[in-house]
């Protein structure tokens, strides 16, 4: 049976901060998911470090080589099972009720194939800046709004159908 989301993480060279990111998956309320980690080719002790996590639901892919954060992403949404896809940075953690919340409202709201959701961003301070965006239901209003800042995105904010992902092209490797 496949789990309810797969969450990907590309790592490049990061043993100094993997742990964060995996443990706040780890740490989710909802404990039905994969944690896909795609090596992109680190020379440290990244893969060690990842593989030091005894949790079924971490599954590792190594590239051998860096091809780029979007290649990762790529690689690991074809490796996912679930059908929806969450992404996590390497330097970036998810709060405890992330994956539940986005789970149930993409089951809530059926058509919907893209989820951005808020986020808190910690400033080099310390200081907390909440992302708050806005609940957008039309297409058009959407795409207005990702592209004229009233969307706030980051990697992590977003979660999608595995089957939209694909059928929009993936990430661009060029990139």
């Amino acid at each position: 049976m496949s789990p309810a989301i797969s969450v990907i993480l590309p790592v490049h060279n990061r043993a100094d901060v993997l742990g964060r990111p995996i443990r706040t998956v780890l740490d989710q309320k909802l404990e039905d998911f994969e944690l896909i980690i795609v090596d992109d080719g680190s020379t440290d002790e990244s893969v060690v470090f990842a593989r030091s996590f005894d949790d079924p639901r971490i599954q590792i892919i190594e590239l051998g080589q860096n091809r780029g954060g979007n290649a990762a992403r790529n690689t690991g949404v074809r490796a996912a099972k679930a059908p929806l896809i969450a992404f996590l940075d390497s330097d970036d953690t998810y709060l405890p009720e992330k994956l539940g919340g986005v789970v149930a409202e993409l089951e809530r709201s059926p058509t919907l194939e893209l989820l951005v959701d808020s986020f808190v961003k910690i400033q080099p301070s310390g200081a907390r800046v909440v992302r708050k965006n806005p609940v957008i239901g039309n297409r058009e209003q959407f795409r207005r709004a990702l592209f004229t800042r009233v969307l706030w995105r980051a990697t992590p904010s977003i979660t999608a159908k595995k089957e939209a992902i694909v059928r929009a092209g993936m990430f661009d490797e060029t990139l």
